[in-house]
């Protein structure tokens, strides 16, 4: 366009015609934009020109700013009846202190033309009757949840009754206030039960029960009837999910999830021993009855009925999926868990695999009952060595479980026992394995001045309960100052079986505790791998590997390894049979597989669990770049 515009046709539309050319040019001139000033101006007159607007009139949003030249006169603003094509908007939101106060409608109403602006007055009036509707909405449920807070309950659809049935030095903190638990006092979400060292609990969730041990803790993070969710935060609980639908019940740890429906299980939360990192705690879950699915970082692992699963989480290392071994015969033997397995019977529950070893029928669980005294089973090589007979060592009758008649609990006929005076005992588990046995046994709890375990074996027949031994010899397996340190492994035992007892030995020499004597061994050396390759992967700088996965007794399995000089790479789940790329250059290198089965036994230098069985391995393959 050049610098003059010679206008034709009526003197109206010819100086319209100019003015719109004067402005294009201004606008040109200022880059499209008013300045602070030019703007100040407008948008006063603008709001004059709103408060003498008919009520009758729609409104609209608050107009925004008009470019104008940079020194705008009375004359080059629009009245108030022009057409608003005529006027450029830039979109600008005005402060809102310079608004009336907020009303249903907008504050700021200016005039609309009848055809261009119809359709966005008729959107405006839509979304003024859809604002008006939204508010008379939250005044109405304003209104019904003061009237529910008024009567005292604020009810919401599914809830689910959460009460204590037994209490023993256990409080909850709800909203920063500590409440003494006694039988009937009712729970909610949100609080945080504390039971102390010597204490006890049980919480009925619906008809699923929370049994808590001494020295545990939990928070109800949600009870309803869609669902549980217990947050463990320490010590050992024992849960059993009776709901009436699928509704799913959660425990966490950390940053691992336990979930199970019509299950019972056990979970012991417990800081490592000494030398295993700040701040790491070990979790060990039991699955007595039916599966558990384990889910975390990168994991979502099935623990079947009769497995342990343990998994390490804290800060000291990054938390990976849980290994995974069959639940030990000195773990069915703890009083706890037989007191709870005689709790489920009482309920007239399914008992999972302590059906047929549950020894003795308590009315409640408890953390310390007086320990069973085992009876020495008959010579027998098993893989599965479960106590055979246990009695209490009262000579009182068993007690009857109330309120209602239940089926009397088995227990196998048995030699009679001869226990020592002033021994405790522990619960022993041997595993006949390629290339050895694993010994597993329940920690000493007793009051001793406990010094070391020590694991005697004899070809012969059972070692007596002495020390230092007057039969049979000690059984290469480190003792250790940690009570914690209850597992480890006898290579020579895969020659030939041996009779195996562990004791725990006080500072003195004393014996404080025995085991019951475990027949196993002669499981032959290391067994062989069938099959396992390498290659490189398709992504730059990782390997993939194949093999044929292990066939051996799940009790001999804790991981599979690896390894290629002095590198190795962890794998779990005993039916892995092979894994994508694995963060190493395939450059030819020649890798094996290894079987391992770990143990605490012997312990690292720094005193963190160390033993390592080699239960099977491959041979060397070479992989092909």
């Amino acid at each position: 366009m050049s610098g003059s515009f010679e206008p034709s046709g009526p003197p109206a539309l010819e100086a319209r015609l100019a003015e719109a050319a004067a402005r294009a040019r201004a606008t040109r001139a200022v880059g499209g934009t008013l300045s602070p000033r030019a703007a100040r101006d407008l948008r006063a007159r603008l709001l004059a020109a709103a408060s003498a607007t008919p009520a009758t009139e729609q409104p609209i949003a608050p107009p925004q700013a008009v470019p104008e030249p940079a020194a705008p006169d009375e004359a080059s603003i629009p009245a108030s009846g022009a057409r608003r094509s005529a006027i450029r908007v830039e979109r600008r939101r005005w402060p809102r202190a310079a608004e009336p106060a907020p009303d249903v409608t907008p504050a700021v109403a200016v005039p609309v033309v009848p055809a261009p602006a119809r359709p966005r007055a008729g959107g405006t009036r839509r979304r003024t009757s859809l604002a008006r509707l939204v508010a008379l909405l939250v005044v109405v449920a304003l209104l019904l949840g003061a009237t529910a807070y008024a009567s005292g309950r604020l009810l919401t659809p599914g809830t689910l009754a959460a009460t204590v049935v037994e209490a023993s030095g256990a409080t909850a903190t709800r909203v920063g206030t500590p409440i003494q638990l006694t039988a009937g006092t009712a729970l909610q979400a949100g609080d945080t039960v504390t039971v102390s060292s010597q204490g006890s609990a049980v919480l009925g969730l619906g008809d699923s029960r929370v049994r808590l041990a001494g020295g545990s803790a939990v928070h109800l993070d949600r009870v309803d009837a869609a669902g549980v969710t217990v947050a463990q935060l320490a010590g050992r609980a024992y849960y059993r999910d009776v709901s009436a639908t699928d509704a799913p019940f959660l425990v966490t740890t950390g940053p691992v999830t336990w979930a199970a429906t019509g299950t019972a299980f056990d979970t012991d939360r417990e800081p490592v021993a000494a030398g295993q990192g700040s701040g790491q705690e070990r979790v060990t879950l039991l699955a007595i009855q039916d599966a558990v699915t384990a889910s975390g970082p990168g994991f979502d692992t099935s623990v079947p009925q009769g497995d342990r699963a343990i998994v390490y989480i804290g800060a000291a290392t990054p938390t990976v999926a849980p290994v995974l071994d069959t639940v030990p015969a000195s773990a069915l033997v703890d009083p706890w868990i037989q007191a709870n397995g005689a709790a489920d019977l009482a309920a007239g529950l399914p008992l999972g695999i302590l059906d047929g070893h549950l020894q003795v029928a308590l009315a409640s669980p408890t953390a310390s009952p007086s320990p069973p005294v085992f009876v020495t089973p008959s010579p027998q090589l098993t893989d599965t060595p479960f106590p055979t007979a246990l009695v209490t060592p009262s000579p009182t009758p068993t007690p009857t479980v109330a309120p209602k008649p239940v089926a009397t609990p088995r227990i196998t006929p048995g030699p009679t026992p001869s226990p020592t005076p002033g021994i405790g005992t522990l619960g022993l588990a041997a595993a006949t394995c390629p290339g050895g046995v694993v010994l597993d046994w329940s920690k000493y709890t007793g009051t001793g001045a406990f010094k070391r375990y020590v694991t005697l074996r004899s070809p012969a027949g059972p070692p007596p309960v002495t020390y230092p031994p007057t039969g049979g010899s000690i059984a290469p397996i480190d003792g250790t100052t940690s009570r914690a340190a209850a597992s480890g492994y006898d290579q020579t035992g895969a020659g030939s079986p041996y009779w195996y007892r562990t004791l725990a030995v006080a500072t003195d020499g004393k014996v404080l505790a025995a085991s019951p004597a475990r027949y196993a061994g002669g499981g032959g050396g290391v067994a062989t791998i069938d099959s396992f390759s390498a290659m490189a992967s398709a992504t730059p700088n990782e390997t993939d590997f194949l093999w044929t996965s292990f066939s051996g007794p799940g009790r001999c399995f804790s991981e599979y390894l690896i390894v290629s000089g002095s590198w190795s790479y962890p794998l779990f789940g005993i039916g892995t049979y092979g894994a994508e790329g694995i963060p190493i250059t395939c450059t030819g290198q020649s890798f094996e597989l290894q079987v391992i089965r770990k143990t605490w036994l012997p312990l690292t230098p720094s005193g963190s669990p160390g033993g390592q069985l080699l239960v099977a391995e491959s041979a060397p393959a070479t992989c092909t770049p």
